[in-house]
């Protein structure tokens, strides 16, 4: 996920995310780093809880009030932790736009879907367009998209709500989409027509994406690179080809076996990784993951590992470094 200063779109420096409990920090994204050039899908995985969605939101200028942050968000060379809140608005929804989960909670239900997108356009000092947001929503894949500019968020289907979403997030030909588990409500068959329109914009305007999910096989198919959370750490990114192929971190081969059926238990068990992830209250010293890691060794309960990179590969892991 590195790239050169004049290829990198955004880069996320030693970003960190705390919470102030008790007169101590509690730290849900710690250390991270990572970058994303133009035109390129990568995407991040992990359990419910690792920080994936605060990243993001951090990302558009929008953590929660009682956090702290440190660290940088470079965008276009431009920190968005030191911009004021007028700067922040003139990128957000314009250079960047994020896709949220559940998109019930996301539309406002009492104005119609097509009002809706036109607000984006005005918000941004743009002609407040009907055409406009018509053409968006025929091109996203919303059948009728004259009478369902009229229509009510609650008059839609699930995946007619989110691919409402996703015009409204492209309206402004971002440069940068943040898609948040654009597709945890929907149904296979509509979560894949989704994602091939994400991949398919993604391609057509050279828009950087990041994507959210929890689910590892879900990207396998799309994303141009991944990284891994566990316990608000990114210990593993790498090429999606090469990631999946030889996966290095004791938790990412973990992820990717729990996703397989095991043809010596009559195709039907699958394998779990023993544990749970930590809270933040009760997060161990050292590796966050060496409760439940196969390879522990005594090193991982006292520190956290470096970031060590083999190639275009980069795994936090003390076992990993020593083989």
């Amino acid at each position: 996920m590195c790239a050169s200063e004049t290829e990198t779109l955004l880069r996320v420096e030693a970003l960190s995310v705390a919470f102030a409990s008790l007169g101590r920090s509690l730290y849900a994204v710690r250390d991270l780093s990572l970058s994303l050039r133009p035109g390129e899908i990568l995407a991040l995985v992990g359990e419910s809880g690792c920080g994936k969605s605060l990243l993001a939101r951090a990302i558009l200028g929008l953590p929660p009030e009682n956090a702290k942050l440190e660290g940088q968000i470079l965008f276009q060379q431009r920190d968005l932790l030191r911009l004021s809140e007028a700067e922040l608005r003139s990128i957000r929804g314009r250079q960047i736009s994020m896709i949220f989960q559940e998109p019930m909670t996301a539309l406002n239900p009492v104005l119609t879907c097509g009002h809706q997108a036109a607000e984006i356009l005005t918000a941004h000092g743009q002609e407040h367009s009907r055409a406009r947001v018509i053409e968006m929503f025929t091109q996203v894949g919303i059948p009728e998209a004259q009478s369902r500019y009229d229509s009510y968020p609650h008059q839609l289907s699930g995946g007619m709500r989110q691919r409402v979403l996703i015009a409204m997030s492209l309206l402004c030909d971002p440069l940068l989409l943040l898609a948040d588990e654009p597709t945890t409500a929907l149904d296979v068959t509509i979560s894949r027509q989704i994602l091939a329109l994400l991949v398919r914009e993604s391609r057509l305007r050279h828009m950087a994406v990041l994507f959210i999910s929890h689910d590892l096989r879900t990207v396998e198919t799309f994303a141009d690179s991944v990284g891994v959370m566990y316990a608000g750490h990114l210990v593993e990114s790498a090429p999606a080809a090469q990631l999946f192929a030889h996966p290095c971190h004791p938790y990412t081969q973990g992820l990717l076996n729990a996703s397989r059926v095991t043809p010596q238990a009559s195709q039907k068990r699958l394998l779990t990784i023993p544990g749970v992830v930590p809270t933040l209250a009760a997060m161990p010293p050292g590796c966050p993951f060496a409760p439940r890691c196969p390879r522990v060794l005594d090193i991982c309960r006292e520190h956290f590992p470096p970031p060590t990179r083999l190639a275009d590969h980069t795994v936090a892991c003390f076992a990993q470094a020593r083989a």
